[in-house]
């Protein structure tokens, strides 16, 4: 909470300019230029380093840079124009989206793929969030989906999200582990866990599922009860217990 970035870009100039501050006022600690426009910056969640993305005039490029000093970390150009970044939370992966819709995983100290990259979308992506734990990544495009992935196996997590007329989602995960898709106009706020979707449901259906239920859906799993009991049920039970 201590520094502040910002990127800016003139009017009749291609590379932007990103400078580090203060949050208190001063001159810049640092000040850089970078290539190929204005297109994002982020600090690393350890407070370390600063990266960010220039896009898309002839091409992008995607830097980082030591957050104190202004020291450049690395500089890569990108034939496919890179659209997002954003940090895992050990600070040590940088995701790169494309304006192909690919989301790479770099070496955040390097710039080099630490993986296989994944198709995550059919146009440029907007967005890049990790969850908090850093095994889910999700991604927001400018075809309009916001889609959830498991960073380990790259496998699409669920169906992709609501989608609104018009609207690029921004999809961005909280601290608490909560998915926040902002679409302009208004925002929409999914739970991502399965503990928090069996209390969804629970609480919409009322009951458990009946064993004829459980065999239809889950004919390969042995029975087993998920809802607590009814309030009024467990008080009932109490009473019961509890008299003479």
């Amino acid at each position: 909470g201590r520094l502040l970035a910002a990127q800016s870009q003139a009017p009749a100039r291609s590379a932007s300019q990103v400078q580090v501050r203060r949050a208190g006022g001063g001159p810049p600690l640092w000040s850089q230029e970078l290539a190929n426009g204005n297109g994002g910056l982020f600090f690393s969640p350890d407070g370390r380093y600063v990266a960010a993305v220039g896009c898309c005039a002839r091409g992008s490029t995607v830097a980082e840079w030591n957050a104190r000093t202004g020291a450049r970390v690395f500089q890569r150009r990108l034939a496919d124009h890179a659209t997002a970044i954003g940090f895992s939370p050990d600070s040590n992966t940088l995701g790169i989206g494309t304006a192909s819709g690919q989301l790479r995983f770099w070496n955040a100290r390097t710039g080099r793929p630490r993986a296989a990259s994944l198709h995550a979308a059919t146009s440029g992506i907007g967005s890049v969030s990790f969850s908090p734990d850093g095994s889910l990544v999700a991604v927001g495009a400018y075809d309009r989906t916001s889609t959830l992935w498991d960073v380990r196996t790259h496998r699409q997590v669920g169906d992709t999200f609501p989608e609104q007329p018009g609207a690029a989602p921004v999809a961005l995960f909280e601290p608490n582990g909560r998915l926040l898709i902002n679409y302009d106009s208004d925002a929409a706020q999914w739970s991502t866990t399965v503990q928090a979707w069996e209390r969804f449901a629970c609480q919409a259906a009322g009951r458990d599922l009946t064993r004829a239920e459980w065999g239809a859906i889950l004919p390969d799993r042995p029975y087993v009860r998920v809802c607590p009991a009814p309030r009024y049920r467990s008080l009932r039970s109490a009473r019961a217990s509890a008299a003479p």
